[in-house]
């Protein structure tokens, strides 16, 4: 029988959201991988975020990458 939105705890909720962002992330380094851009997860909860870059040289193309995605998903 499947959850109703009403039956979801607070937990519930958390866990689902840090799923879809854990996924979220690795997929943006899987796509990062495939433009050759070399990134790793941050661990500790990370301050300055979630991914590191390896290259700074590699920061515009990873901007770029992020518009795209952008425009993808969120259509103006």
């Amino acid at each position: 029988m499947p959850m109703l939105e009403r039956d979801l705890t607070d937990e519930d909720r958390m866990i689902y959201k840090l799923i879809v962002h854990r996924n979220l992330i690795g997929w943006f380094i899987k796509k990062c991988a495939v433009q050759n851009i070399q990134c790793v997860r941050t661990t500790g909860n990370d301050s300055h975020g979630d991914i590191v870059i390896s290259n700074p040289e590699d920061e515009s193309e990873v901007k770029e990458l992020i518009r795209t995605i952008q425009k993808q998903y969120n259509p103006e």
